[in-house]
């Protein structure tokens, strides 16, 4: 600080540094310091607004996965039912060639 150029008596200086709450700075510095602590200001305004974004993004994207999720699992619900249909299928196949066998060879013995 500089007390110096603004006439504090250096009393006056040990009083004030000891209250953490207050800040003094003499006229050149605290220019610098404003414009420091606008700039922390407009910075920390522009990280809450991505942040708020991401947010907002993340729920999309959220929603979108869940559409996602929601229609596999219909679509695993339809691979479910035509392995069922095909293994049935398969199933009866076999069974009809077995019997069409069985019946040819009984009739061959004949």
């Amino acid at each position: 600080m500089h007390t110096a150029c603004e006439g504090v008596s250096d009393e006056m200086y040990k009083v004030v540094g000891k209250n953490e709450a207050l800040h003094w700075f003499c006229k050149k510095c605290n220019s610098n310091a404003m414009k420091m602590l606008k700039d922390v200001g407009e910075r920390a305004t522009e990280v809450d607004s991505q942040i708020a974004k991401l947010e907002k993004d993340m729920k999309v994207m959220s929603g979108h996965i869940t559409k996602v999720k929601d229609e596999m699992m219909k679509d695993m619900q339809k691979l479910r039912a035509l392995r069922e249909f095909f293994h049935t299928l398969t199933l009866t196949l076999t069974l009809t060639l077995r019997v069409g066998k069985n019946s040819r060879s009984a009739e061959t013995e004949y």
